[in-house]
C-alpha cells in the first residue's frame, strides 16, 4: 500500500511539556500506519530541551533552531521552507498547544478529498478546536465582519465540511497543489496574519477555505485575546501601555493585514488604520514612561 506522505509543520518556544503532549497525539493518531509522517520542528532557541524531548518522539525529527526573534509566522515560514524542497501529498500546519482528538487526521484527510472529489479543486482545510474548559470553538475557519477587515468571526463548526474565507493556522492541511501554487508564508508578516494572508492569497489563484465537520481537538484561547476583552476601555489602554513587544507587534500584523486587505471599504479602512494607530501609540508612550 502506498502511504500518503504529510509534512507536520511545527514552531515552539520554551513549553516542553505541552509540545511534547501535542506530538504524543500525533504520534498515536488512528491508522497512523496508513501516512508516512516527516516532522519540521522550528524551536526558536528554547531553554527547557524541547528539541532532545521531540527527538525521543521522532528520532527522525527535522529540528531547525531559531534566534528566539522567529515568533510564529516566522518560525512556521522557516519550517514550511525546509518541507518544501520535498515531494508531500500534504503540509500540515499544527500549533503545539492543539490537543488532536484519536481520529484527528484521518478526518481531515478524508475531508480534503471529500471536499476536491466535490467542488473539483483542492482546498485549504482546518481543523476546528474548542476550548477544552468550556467546549466553545477557539480556533478554526473565519467570515469576514463586514464592518472591520480584521476582526473576524469564528464560524461554528457542524457535521459537514464548511466553506469560509480564511483560518486559524493552529491545525490546517494543505495538498501539495496549493502549497507548490502559493508558496510559502508572507514574511510581511511576524507573528500574527500570515495565516489569513496565505488563505487570501490562495483565494486569488481560484483556491477556496473550508473547515472540516466537528471538532478535530482542544486548543486553549490565547490567554493575551482572552482577558483583554474583559477589562474596560480605561483598564485596556493601562495594560497596553505597560505591555510588552509581542503585543505591539500583534498590532503591526494587524495593521498591515488591514492596509493590505481592507482598502475596500474607505472609512472602516481609515477608521481601524487610526484606531490601531493610537493603540500603538499609547504603548509608546507607556514604555517611555515607565523608562523615565
Amino acid at each position: 500500500m502506498v502511504k500518503i506522505k504529510i509534512a507536520i509543520l511545527m514552531t515552539c518556544y520554551n513549553r516542553k511539556d505541552t509540545t511534547i503532549k501535542c506530538l504524543s497525539r500525533l504520534r498515536n493518531q488512528m491508522n497512523i500506519n496508513k501516512y508516512k509522517i516527516d516532522l519540521f520542528v522550528v524551536d526558536d532557541a528554547s531553554q527547557d530541551g524541547t528539541s532532545e524531548a521531540i527527538l525521543n518522539i521522532f528520532p527522525n525529527a527535522t529540528i531547525i533552531v531559531g534566534d528566539g526573534n522567529l515568533f510564529w509566522s516566522g518560525g512556521m515560514r522557516v519550517a514550511f521552507l525546509a518541507s518544501l524542497q520535498n515531494n508531500y501529498d500534504y503540509f500540515l500546519w499544527l500549533n503545539d498547544d492543539s490537543m488532536l482528538n484519536y481520529n484527528a487526521l484521518n478526518k481531515l484527510v478524508e475531508t480534503s478529498i471529500n471536499v476536491r472529489d466535490k467542488i473539483n479543486n483542492d482546498v485549504i482545510l482546518a481543523g476546528s478546536l474548542a476550548d477544552p474548559k468550556n467546549n466553545f470553538v477557539t480556533y478554526g475557519g473565519k467570515r469576514f465582519n463586514p464592518l472591520h477587515p480584521k476582526k473576524l468571526i469564528t464560524i461554528q463548526p457542524i457535521e459537514e465540511a464548511k466553506q469560509c474565507d480564511v483560518v486559524n493556522g493552529n491545525c490546517v492541511l494543505i495538498t501539495n497543489r496549493i502549497a507548490q501554487a502559493v508558496g510559502n508564508l508572507s514574511p510581511e508578516f511576524r507573528h500574527a496574519g500570515a495565516d489569513y494572508d496565505y488563505c487570501l492569497r490562495a483565494k486569488k489563484l481560484g483556491f477556496s477555505s473550508w473547515i472540516a465537520p466537528g471538532y478535530i481537538g482542544t486548543c486553549p484561547e490565547n490567554p493575551i485575546k482572552k482577558n483583554i476583552g474583559k477589562y474596560d476601555i480605561f483598564t485596556k489602554f493601562k495594560l497596553l501601555s505597560l505591555s510588552n513587544d509581542a503585543i505591539e507587534m500583534r498590532i503591526k500584523d494587524s495593521l498591515l493585514f488591514i492596509q493590505k486587505y481592507g482598502k475596500q471599504r474607505p472609512l472602516t479602512y481609515f477608521l481601524n488604520m487610526a484606531y490601531g494607530i493610537f493603540f500603538l501609540l499609547v504603548i509608546r508612550i507607556g514604555s517611555w514612561t515607565i523608562k523615565k
